[in-house]
């Protein structure tokens, strides 16, 4: 390979385009592996998110007076959380030396959860609601659950949206 004096380039030859093509060959490996592993780091980061929201709803709910209609709807978002979470570890784990300890912290969620959750019947609070109104209040409860910033703050303004429901009934 030979350099150019007069480009910052070498001269064409069999040698310099084998180096190009291993080079090509190379960089395309390398970033398979960085999307790869880029891959892997943001649904890790998906599943923990996942974790870490069912626990904020758990230790709201040991910190303050759930209603049983918001109860409800985050036992069943509680489930899904855990469910997605579980699912995700499974198509990771295969190529991932984390997948037990991410195992291991999904169980011990979904075991609090369990148990925080385990009698989600609605409140007395809410038994004047009318089944056909239940079903559209906890829609609008899971969505504000859902699209919140954070956990706390979905609880509230499903709170305070109850609240609101029952002043007018």
């Amino acid at each position: 390979i030979l350099p150019n004096a007069r480009r910052d380039e070498f001269e064409p030859s069999a040698a310099y385009a084998y180096l190009q093509n291993e080079l090509v060959i190379k960089t395309r490996q390398i970033t398979q592996r960085i999307r790869e592993n880029s891959a892997k780091r943001n649904k890790l980061r998906s599943i923990k998110q996942k974790i870490d929201t069912v626990n904020s709803w758990v230790s709201l709910h040991d910190n303050n007076v759930v209603p049983g209609l918001i109860k409800a709807v985050l036992s069943e978002l509680a489930i899904d959380h855990v469910a997605q979470a579980r699912k995700e570890l499974l198509k990771l784990s295969n190529n991932l030396a984390e997948a037990e300890q991410f195992e291991k912290h999904i169980l011990n969620t979904e075991e609090a959860a369990s148990s925080v959750f385990k009698n989600n019947s609605n409140s007395k609070i809410h038994e004047h609601l009318s089944n056909d109104l239940r079903k559209p209040i906890s829609a609008a409860i899971k969505t504000i659950i859902l699209t919140a910033k954070t956990p706390d703050i979905g609880i509230k303004l499903s709170l305070e949206v109850l609240e609101a429901i029952q002043r007018e009934i």
